[in-house]
């Protein structure tokens, strides 16, 4: 039995408040009737076309803050902007919603970082945004206050109308300046000041679930917000210090966040789909699920331990991770960003979730079927139906459906590839911005994020080991566009999500180049063979990589395909690519020289665990981490090329 006072927190939760912003669930009932397209350069900063403030726009009052907080200058400055400015009619009712009438009566009455807070809500730094660009859900590019906005659109006339953070709508779009992008708002953005676990208990549909979360005190592990122990200013030496990749610098996090996600079902959806109505019928529904795929576990009563059904019940529907819709799978298949997945090809995210040894399936298979839960069959998997909930430190989603790891399920998972990225593997990445990322890490000049031993809680290894984080670049033949990248004398150890237990073949993905270095691998504290030389390039005879119809005789190169498995290796799959040719040739990665599989070998997994890879440099090099996979014996046999 455990005690809301027993639960142990990582670091400290921080008293600063920056939440996140809503989805617009329903529309706003109010018709914008003339909303206005600027499309036209004008030649001015931002700063400026603002200081004028054109008489059919009406922004004057919102330049007074401005002005007060000496943000204008900064919006004349170079540099790129996306701002959504509130008429004086919106920021009139913000006085109101404020207590006052006034700007007047607002600097009397509030703090100068209280103001500029107001003003930092609605602007978004270093990005330009028009609505070409604008997803639905929460925008990956943060504000100046570190918060995410999140939009909408719907019809109400032949027009497109955007809403920011649920209600607040875009009545004059693209207004484009010299700096940037303007976006007048008729509503003030005013984010919640909630955590997960309050926003979830203020959302009267989902009133039975949140009983559930608070009978098992699942709650209160979704109240944390930042690790305030945590200084950048602490490791500035690493900086100077980090291997240099082809984009750029490395720089340290600014901060350690925590960031937490929930799928919940209406009590609306209970009654209707499960004829469940209280906490006693969801019991029951728990108990059928999980006491069939953890029948040791059927006693045990007390709903707060973590081997209690109902316990499993809400927790595999928790995750340790800020994932936004955006998050869960369309930012890694859009064209429009770095376009690495290949267009019709399936694609499949795996993310622990809260329940003890358990993973989530996140499934696309084309356009139309993507963001599919756990997916067995058409109709064994559930979909989203509402996205994107705010809080300070994270999102909660509305599924059709109940997310179970139930026996169904995990016999599926346990009979297919398990394809990981290996930066799923740490919630840091997606909490901290860095996984997925912002529009910014479209650039080649793109930021590489070097971290501190002690950041990564999946990851152990020594100072002198530097560990970079490198986001998505077209440059790159990476799955999902990422990797971590090494370089000099390593030795690094990281934690997997729990695999499912059965005997797999075990294979790990890198691109050989002649600046990689050898490193000794090793899989739950065993070396795997004898150490792995990554500057081998695939067309080496040591491994023998012929182009797939170069060979008459072997037109799909299949028997190539068999060759190289005897030697250890297999080409990379089809399914991803780069789109720019500077570093890597081919069409996609099967047909890249200079991408590969290594067969680590073939392992028993007696359990359902966790388990270890370790990799230690004997010869000085660089070393890069794309993905690992994990295949069940019994389907090598009739594995696709993708």
């Amino acid at each position: 039995m455990i005690t809301r006072g027993a639960l142990c927190f990582k670091g400290k939760v921080s008293s600063l408040i920056i939440p996140l912003f809503s989805i617009l669930f329903f529309f706003n009932s109010c018709r914008v009737d003339d909303i206005g397209s600027y499309y036209t350069f004008t030649g001015q900063t931002i700063g400026q076309y603002l200081k004028e403030d054109p008489e059919d726009l009406g922004l004057g009052e919102f330049v007074k803050l401005l002005e007060e907080t000496q943000v204008i200058a900064l919006l004349n400055a170079y540099g790129e902007y996306t701002c959504f400015i509130p008429n004086d009619k919106a920021v009139f009712e913000l006085y109101k919603a404020k207590g006052v009438s006034s700007f007047e009566e607002l600097k009397e009455n509030y703090r100068p970082d209280e103001i500029q807070k107001i003003v930092y809500d609605h602007i978004i730094k270093d990005v330009v945004l028009k609505d070409a660009s604008f997803n639905e859900g929460i925008i990956l590019s943060k504000t100046m206050s570190d918060r995410f906005i999140s939009m909408t659109s719907t019809k109400l006339s032949t027009h497109g109308y955007y809403y920011v953070n649920n209600t607040a709508a875009i009545v004059n779009l693209n207004i484009e300046c010299h700096n940037g992008m303007i976006h007048v708002l008729n509503e003030a953005i005013q984010p919640t000041e909630k955590n997960l676990a309050e926003a979830i208990d203020s959302e009267e549909r989902y009133s039975l679930f949140n009983s559930a979360m608070k009978e098992c005190m699942l709650d209160l592990l979704i109240t944390e917000y930042e690790d305030e122990s945590y200084n950048p200013d602490d490791y500035e030496s690493l900086v100077a210090g980090a291997p240099t990749s082809n984009n750029g610098d490395a720089e340290l996090p600014e901060k350690r966040k925590y960031g937490y996600t929930v799928f919940m079902q209406s009590d609306s959806l209970y009654e209707a789909k499960y004829n469940i109505t209280d906490l006693d019928g969801l019991k029951a529904l728990a108990a059928s699920i999980y006491d069939r795929t953890f029948p040791e576990d059927a006693s045990v009563k007390d709903v707060t331990d973590r081997k209690n059904s109902l316990n499993r019940f809400i927790s595999y529907h928790m995750l340790d991770r800020q994932v936004t819709k955006r998050l869960l799978m369309d930012v890694y298949t859009d064209q429009n960003r770095t376009k690495h997945h290949i267009p019709n090809r399936s694609m499949f995210e795996y993310l622990e979730t809260m329940c003890t040894n358990t993973l989530m399936e996140i499934s696309h298979f084309s356009t139309a079927k993507t963001n599919l839960l756990n997916y067995v069959s058409d109709d064994q998997c559930v979909q989203l139906l509402r996205i994107d909930g705010p809080a300070v430190n994270g999102v909660y989603h509305e599924v059709d459906g109940v997310l179970a790891y139930d026996y169904d399920f995990r016999s599926a998972l346990a009979a297919k590839r398990l394809r990981l990225d290996v930066a799923s593997f740490f919630p840091e990445l997606t909490n901290n911005g860095f996984r997925g990322g912002s529009t910014k890490l479209l650039d080649n000049k793109m930021i590489n994020v070097i971290f501190p031993s002690s950041y990564l809680e999946r990851m152990t290894y020594e100072e002198y080991t530097k560990v970079m984080y490198l986001g998505p670049n077209e440059r790159y033949c990476d799955y999902q566009g990422d990797e971590f990248f090494l370089k000099g004398t390593y030795e690094f150890e990281i934690i997997t999500p729990p695999i499912p237990k059965g005997t797999y073949e075990v294979r790990f993905g890198y691109q050989p180049t002649n600046n990689r270095g050898v490193a000794q691998i090793y899989w739950d504290s065993k070396p795997i063979g004898i150490p792995l030389d990554m500057t081998v390039d695939a067309s080496d005879p040591k491994i023998g990589w012929e182009e797939d119809g170069s060979n008459t005789d072997d037109p799909y190169g299949y028997e190539n395909d068999k060759m190289m498995r005897n030697r250890g290796y297999m080409k990379g799959p089809a399914s991803f690519r780069n789109d720019d040719k500077t570093w890597y040739s081919g069409a996609n990665a099967r047909l890249n020289v200079k991408v590969l599989r290594r067969i680590l070998g073939r392992f028993d997994f007696e359990e359902t665990t966790n388990h270890k890879f370790r990799v230690k440099a004997v010869k000085e090099g660089e070393c890069m981490l794309d993905y690992l996979e994990f295949v069940p014996a019994e389907i090598i046999e009739y594995e696709d090329i993708y």
